[in-house]
């Protein structure tokens, strides 16, 4: 499962080691957290249930100061 979506993930211009943490936190139902803007531009076009977004994104939505 985790595998044929990171396969998936790939397809749409991520590298593998990139494709495997969003199919990790996607079957974890964890939000995603990266400080690289390279890879969140992308993770907005893929199509996940997840949350998505730069450290400073994630601590204002979870309200941490």
């Amino acid at each position: 499962m985790i595998r044929d979506r990171a396969e998936r993930v790939i397809v749409r211009g991520f590298g593998p080691a990139d494709a495997a943490r969003v199919a990790f936190a996607e079957a974890m139902s964890a939000d995603f957290v990266a400080c690289d803007g390279r890879l969140l531009g992308p993770c907005s076009r893929v199509q996940s249930a997840i949350w998505s977004g730069a450290l400073v994104a994630f601590s204002e939505k979870e309200d941490l100061k």
